[in-house]
Parts: C-alpha cells; sequence; structure tokens
C-alpha cells in the first residue's frame, strides 16, 4: 500500500539521520513511532530503549510497546514468551505510578 511505502521510506530516511547524528534521541523516537503503526513491535522497543538511553523518558511507551508484542507472542501461541512481556509491560507502569503516586 502507499501507506506502507511511505513509512519504509520515511523509516529509511531517519535511519540515515541516525547514522549521521547518532546522539540525537528524537530520530529514534520518531522511527519508534512509525514502527508502532507497522506494527513492527520489536523494532519499536529497540528503538525506544536507545531513546531512553540518550536521556528521554519512554516508560509509558515501552510499556505499551511490551504490550503488543506480549498480545501478539500471545496470538502466535507463544506463551512463555507472552509472559515475559506482559511482565515487563506491568513494571514498567508500576514504575510510572510509583513516580507519579495520586493523593
Amino acid at each position: 500500500s502507499l501507506e506502507t511505502k511511505q513509512s519504509g521510506l520515511a523509516v529509511s530516511h531517519l535511519s540515515s539521520l541516525i547514522d549521521l547524528r547518532p546522539e540525537r534521541a528524537e530520530y529514534y523516537q520518531q522511527r519508534a513511532q512509525i514502527y508502532r503503526e507497522l506494527k513492527q513491535y520489536e523494532l519499536e522497543i529497540d528503538d525506544l530503549k536507545e531513546t531512553q538511553r540518550r536521556g528521554t523518558d519512554t516508560r509509558h511507551s515501552l510499556a505499551r510497546a511490551y504490550y503488543h508484542l506480549a498480545t501478539r507472542q500471545r496470538d502466535a501461541g507463544r506463551y512463555d514468551r507472552a509472559k515475559e512481556h506482559y511482565g515487563k509491560s506491568i513494571d514498567l507502569y508500576d514504575q510510572l505510578v510509583s513516580d507519579h503516586p495520586t493523593r
């Protein structure tokens, strides 16, 4: 589809930008968003981790990506992997809640 081709082109351009300026967290974050739209959750997680390493808090996005990946693993019958990824998602959400308690 045209949308998939455009997303592929955007990934290619962002990858080139990352090659030139690997310290720029926003490039990884933008590429992660495209990977999410393409349902390529493992690649999204990789880029979100790179964004996190560069100082941007991406725990909410990572938690969501692990949840989607876990659901995909569950649907494929890979229950041990699904359980692992659901656990990572829950751990990240727990961190967020403990960092921002409600009154």
